[in-house]
């Protein structure tokens, strides 16, 4: 559960940086599977 959670926060916050650089839209799809 630990390991699910600090997954979870670090892929959020990478999801909010990304979401400023959409237009990029190549590093969203890589970023969000690491």
């Amino acid at each position: 559960m630990r390991a699910l959670l600090l997954t979870s926060v670090p892929a959020h916050r990478s999801g909010t940086r990304l979401d400023s650089t959409e237009p990029r839209g190549v590093t969203s799809p890589q970023i969000t599977l690491q």
